[in-house]
């Protein structure tokens, strides 16, 4: 690691929500720093391990199978903690949870966001709907965390059902969201057996773009007898599945679970960080890259680091939207490996000599070699190429950069290293 000149992970990552530059620690020096943002900055912020990362499309989710004591039919309370992206969507409601992923007439309760940051729990009793909304918007930064808890009886003792809003920013002191909310329904919950719905409802629709840390449920308006808990935490690297509060969640979609024990830096998309100037390395090159790509199927390419600006000195690694083409090293020629396609985070290792005897190691994958061009490089930047297109969705965790070739035996032990540490 001492002879990289550029290395990029978590001890280095500057901002939060946005993120602002990626600064190298390697004897390279600050020139290297990725520090200047390309595009949408908002959409460039850390996720911490032991986060779900929602995109907020249709089928991007997690989900439990249905238990009786989730659908809430009675007394029952919420704390929930979520960064949601927009906390005032602007047009069409966002679906943060739902005690099933039925339809709306028949649904047994959802929290909703609306399009002013309205924040409504809906608790139908029968074909009945009860919508329930807080006199004071949310009224926060989008991307901050926040905790909401919500707090429903079913008849609160003068012949009403009621709900309390409140939302803290450290899940200890809460602040009430306006006064409660009353209605004069008090008939008990519905009773759908399609089963809890983090990030959805209402058969997927109005999908929520965020970051889920933790959902709680409880059978009681004082939160006292937990009756759910989805703590992504619990997660592992790489897995479909996950247990918690002695329930299995199912992560759908393109949703996921940063469960590496480090922080990354996540782009939603459009935006890309380059250096402030081009440092022209030449080959032999080693680049090591851990990330993971958001999307399974991308309708373009998607790229995961490039150089600069300088479309002649030009080195690059991306997704291709086509299965044929998975991952693509180019310098001029493109050196290309086809495994099955997924967005599992994996350690790609280009090793770029500028002869026939490239080559591209993808862990859990293999290796291929070949003619990936002789073009030099100018460093660099990262989810975009060097004309600020083809910007990546995904995590990064680390990169680094090494102004020489390595043998077969040091690409496999740094391989294993970054292997085992974001395992």
């Amino acid at each position: 690691m001492n002879t990289a000149i550029a290395r990029f992970d978590d001890t280095t990552i500057v901002g939060t929500n946005p993120v602002t530059e990626w600064q190298n620690r390697a004897h390279g020096g600050s020139i290297f720093d990725l520090d200047t943002v390309v595009g949408t900055a908002v959409n460039l912020s850390t996720l911490d391990s032991g986060v779900a990362l929602l995109p907020g499309v249709s089928g991007d989710k997690l989900t439990v199978p249905d238990s009786a004591d989730h659908r809430g039919t009675g007394d029952m309370s919420l704390v929930l903690e979520i960064a949601a992206f927009d906390w005032t969507s602007g047009s069409s409601d966002i679906w943060i949870m739902s005690g099933d992923n039925a339809a709306v007439a028949t649904t047994n309760w959802r929290v909703v966001i609306n399009g002013t940051g309205g924040l409504i729990l809906r608790r139908p009793s029968g074909a009945t709907d009860r919508a329930f909304t807080a006199s004071a918007n949310i009224g926060v930064v989008d991307g901050t965390k926040l905790f909401i808890k919500i707090q429903f009886d079913q008849n609160n003792g003068s012949a009403q059902s009621q709900t309390d809003f409140s939302t803290s920013t450290d899940g200890i002191t809460y602040t009430p969201l306006g006064a409660a909310q009353t209605n004069a329904n008090v008939g008990a919950g519905n009773s759908d057996t399609t089963g809890l719905t983090v990030g959805s409802g209402n058969n997927d629709s109005n999908p929520t773009e965020a970051k889920i840390f933790r959902m709680q449920g409880y059978s009681d308006k004082d939160t006292t007898t937990e009756v759910f808990d989805c703590d992504s935490r619990e997660a592992s690297v790489n897995t479909a599945t996950f247990a918690s509060g002695g329930d299995t969640y199912t992560i759908a979609g393109d949703a996921f679970v940063n469960a590496t024990q480090h922080t990354g830096i996540y782009s939603r998309g459009s935006v890309g960080l380059e250096t402030t100037a081009g440092q022209l390395l030449t080959d032999p090159i080693t680049v090591y890259a851990a990330f993971k790509p958001t999307l399974a199927a991308p309708g373009a390419n998607q790229t995961i680091y490039a150089s600069r600006s300088d479309g002649a000195a030009r080195h690059s690694m991306f997704s291709r939207e086509t299965n044929s083409d998975k991952f693509d090293m180019f310098a001029g020629s493109t050196l290309s490996m086809t495994p099955a396609y997924d967005n599992n985070l994996r350690i790609f290792t280009n090793q770029w000599l500028g002869t026939a005897s490239s080559k591209q190691t993808i862990s859990d994958v293999g290796s291929v070699t070949g003619d990936a061009g002789s073009e030099d490089f100018d460093f660099g930047s990262i989810f975009m190429n060097h004309t600020g297109t083809n910007q990546s969705q995904g995590l990064f965790l680390e990169l680094l950069v090494f102004p020489s070739a390595h043998s077969a035996g040091q690409i496999t032990q740094i391989q294993n290293y970054l292997g085992a540490k974001y395992a």
